[in-house]
């Protein structure tokens, strides 16, 4: 069984063309102090940097950037297969990690 598919991304990124590069802005109550940029990952962490005006303020904590590379689907379009959704989008299953 494959796995999903932010980690077909990861192993293809380096062999196929480029598709698409999105980004998208996490919100919490904590502050990041770093951040997480490899040249050889289509995945960063971005240091957001704004402070909550009050400690129990939402504000944007970091920002996920991801490039996509052009996954050719060799699915049989006339079954529906369910087996690698798990009921978000890829910036759901990044910010659970976190």
């Amino acid at each position: 069984m494959p796995g999903p598919l932010t980690w077909e991304n990861w192993v293809r990124w380096d062999e196929a063309a480029l598709g698409s590069c999105a980004e998208a802005t996490l919100w919490g109550d904590c502050h990041a102090i770093g951040e997480w940029v490899k040249p050889d990952c289509p995945y960063a962490l971005l240091n957001a940097l704004p402070v909550a005006a009050r400690p129990d303020d939402n504000a944007p904590v970091c920002v996920i950037r991801a490039e996509f590379v052009e996954l050719e689907l060799k699915s049989d379009l006339s079954v529906t297969d369910e087996s690698r959704f798990h009921g978000g989008n890829f910036f759901d299953e990044v910010a659970a990690l976190l």
